[in-house]
């Protein structure tokens, strides 16, 4: 069963009918639960459960009589290490939710997906949309004491576009006046990075950008301390802090990482438990046996019969929930390695693919995918049909590719989600139904994700991408430009280089006009299904489990969970730290 939707409402424009951004409303859709407040929930059967996940996309109200408490220890674990703790480098979700902890930036999201000030006052935007003006709000400081200036962000994005720092987020900057030269070494700092005033920071772009505000408001551009940097060089990560409401007191790889309160740090409504522990080894099913005994205080990622355990417990306070996001779960083709050179073989490998049937296998915690951009992103066209399930279509191609006896290559995964594991065996079936196989090779995704942004390095990989921020530019710019493959670093996992496809994207990163934007953006979504150099499969909802002590939860479209603004409800299971 597909996921219900409020239909998309269009609008005519001289280029023809343009679906409109909407978002859907679960509350108001005949059949669904309407939002609740945390409360434990008990089904007494597996296929309960699944019904929970069809029906219930909860958004979670906080009651006006609850008041956020100060103290006691958040309880975390997750199977492996952070792939690093540094903003400019940090990019995969689980890290970015205990990255989040320690920095912070000019501007956030708000749970509308609203840019919205963060740590600036406010902004000013010229009139020809290329330079930027910050205003930053004095008095905010790192975790050291000191105030933050103006050209600490001026050091921060700097940062982030130095080729040395290997920043997975250097192609959201690079537009900044003067970065190539920089990068060159023709200059030693970057000319559209100015700090006029002590709080005053000035961007100039080369062209105007309809995303940079949502890319300030990324994690890459949390501002770092200087003199920390400098000092640690790159063992930075080891000693982190910033201006968040926590910083980092250790971190024993593969065992434990831990976060105090900084008092140093103006908290506001952020920064409720003096401690964060985070327990790293183990899997999910053991993490949720110990949420169960009550020694951890959220599970992230939960598997079904976990689920199933947890919520026929009736002394178990814990909450499940599935937290929808802009997400798609996809199989990337690396275009310059054969046989994926060929896009006959791309899509062959396609059509040969059951998506229906990859989302019963996650009890319909995902819904098939036809196109990349996920149902609630901006531009989202829910027309779209992309490459449908035909195997005999899929043995066709391969007999014009010339591999009628098929072919096998190596598909790699990570074993973060445990759903993962279900769907590339279903893969692997598929592809050999039609003559292929897939050899599977399972990492960590941190492993995964390092292997897949260096050059030639993976033929294929199952992974999963979330919006960074609200703009189908965030999935079709930054997966697909052939102007922005890297040797390593980048994030063009597929490797994929259409001229024509690079050409209409930079079309469309100069159009301000919304209905314009998302319309040229669907037809290149659709050129690119039709390259194939990636196959959609699901997109995910986030099933997790949070302790019913934990007071603050809010899902989030973008972040999923704000760990920064949750606290202890109760003060007899405060918990202690995990040692």
């Amino acid at each position: 069963m597909e996921m219900q939707m409020i239909p998309t409402p269009t609008q005519e424009t001289p280029g023809g009918r343009v679906f409109l951004p909407a978002f859907p409303r679960w509350q108001d859709v005949p059949g669904r639960i309407r939002p609740h407040r945390t409360a434990s929930i008990s089904f007494p059967s597996f296929a309960t459960v699944i019904i929970l996940f069809l029906l219930f996309f909860p958004t979670v109200s906080l009651p006006a009589a609850e008041t956020p408490r100060n103290g006691g220890t958040l309880r975390l674990a997750r199977p492996a290490d952070p792939q690093a703790f540094d903003p400019a480098v940090c990019y995969d979700s689980e890290s970015l939710l205990l990255t989040r902890l320690v920095f912070q930036g000019l501007l956030d999201f708000d749970e509308h997906m609203k840019v919205v000030p963060k740590q600036a006052v406010n902004w000013d935007i010229s009139a020809d949309r290329k330079t930027y003006t910050f205003h930053l709000r004095p008095g905010v400081r790192f975790a050291n004491g000191r105030e933050v200036e103006a050209s600490d962000y001026v050091y921060s994005l700097q940062r982030i576009v130095d080729l040395q720092t290997q920043s997975p987020g250097e192609t959201f900057y690079n537009g900044i006046v003067g970065t190539r030269d920089y990068q060159q070494g023709k200059t030693h700092v970057v000319g559209g990075l100015r700090a006029p005033g002590k709080y005053t920071l000035e961007i100039e772009l080369a062209a105007p950008d309809f995303a940079f505000e949502f890319k300030m408001a990324m994690t890459f551009a949390c501002v770092v301390p200087r003199e920390a940097v400098q000092a640690e060089g790159n063992l930075f990560w080891l000693h982190a802090f910033g201006t968040g409401p926590y910083r980092l007191t250790g971190w024993r790889r593969g065992i434990r990482m831990g976060f105090v309160r900084s008092p140093e740090v103006n908290q506001g409504d952020e920064g409720h438990f003096d401690r964060v522990e985070v327990m790293i080894g183990g899997d999910r099913a053991l993490h949720a046996m110990m949420f169960e005994h009550d020694e951890l205080d959220a599970v992230y990622l939960v598997q079904m019969p976990d689920l199933v355990r947890l919520t026929r417990n009736g002394r178990q306070g814990g909450v499940v929930h599935a937290i929808d996001q802009a997400s798609t779960d996809m199989l990337f083709l690396n275009t310059e390695l054969p046989p994926f050179t060929d896009p006959k073989v791309r899509q062959a490998i396609s059509h040969a693919i059951d998506k229906r049937r990859l989302a019963t296998l996650t009890a319909h915690t995902s819904v098939p995918a036809k196109g990349i951009l996920p149902p609630l992103m901006l531009g989202f066209n829910p027309e779209q049909k992309g490459l449908e399930f035909d195997p005999e279509q899929a043995r066709r191609l391969l007999r014009e590719a010339g591999t009628p006896e098929g072919f096998s290559f190596d598909l790699w995964y990570s074993d973060n989600d445990p759903r993962w594991e279900r769907i590339v065996v279903a893969i692997e079936s598929d592809l050999r139904a039609v003559g292929v196989t897939a050899k599977l090779k399972k990492l960590t995704l941190p492993a995964l994700y390092t292997a897949m942004q260096t050059r030639k390095a993976v033929p294929c990989a199952y992974c999963g991408w979330n919006q960074d921020y609200p703009d189908p530019s965030n999935f079709l710019d930054v997966l697909f430009n052939g102007t922005r493959i890297q040797d390593f670093g980048g994030n063009n996992f597929a490797y994929c280089n259409n001229p024509q496809v690079n050409q209409l994207l930079a079309e469309a990163d100069g159009i301000a006009v919304p209905a314009e934007r998302y319309r040229r953006y669907q037809r290149i979504e659709s050129l690119i299904l039709q390259d194939a150099p990636v196959v959609p499969l699901v997109h995910p909802a986030l099933p997790v489990l949070i302790a019913s002590r934990i007071g603050g939860f809010r899902p989030h479209p973008v972040w999923q969970m704000q760990l920064e603004h949750w606290w202890a409800t109760d003060s007899p299971r405060m918990g202690t730290p995990n040692r």
